[in-house]
C-alpha cells in the first residue's frame, strides 16, 4: 500500500484527489448522500494512483515487448 501511495503524482492523480474531495465535502454539507459516494470514489482513486481500467491491461511497454517475441512470421516459397 505505501508503494501506491509514493508512486509519481502526476496531473490527473491530483484532479482526482481535488475533485474528489471537493465532490464529498460540498456533498456531505448539503446531505447528498449518493454524491458522496461518488467523491468518495474519485478520492479513492486518487489516493491510489488506480484508474478505472486500471487492472485491466497491461502497460505499453509490456505489450510491445511480448508482440516482439510472439509475432514471428514464416515464409514458405511457392514455385
Amino acid at each position: 500500500m505505501k508503494e501506491l501511495l509514493m508512486q509519481p503524482w502526476g496531473v490527473m492523480r491530483i484532479f482526482r484527489v481535488v475533485m474528489g474531495a471537493y465532490i464529498l465535502v460540498t456533498s456531505l454539507l448539503d446531505q447528498q448522500y449518493v454524491f458522496a459516494l461518488i467523491g468518495g470514489f474519485f478520492l479513492y482513486q486518487g489516493i491510489m494512483n488506480m484508474g478505472c481500467a486500471a487492472c485491466a491491461a497491461p502497460p505499453a511497454k509490456d505489450i510491445a515487448e511480448s508482440e516482439e517475441l510472439t509475432n514471428e512470421v514464416t515464409y514458405e516459397e511457392i514455385k
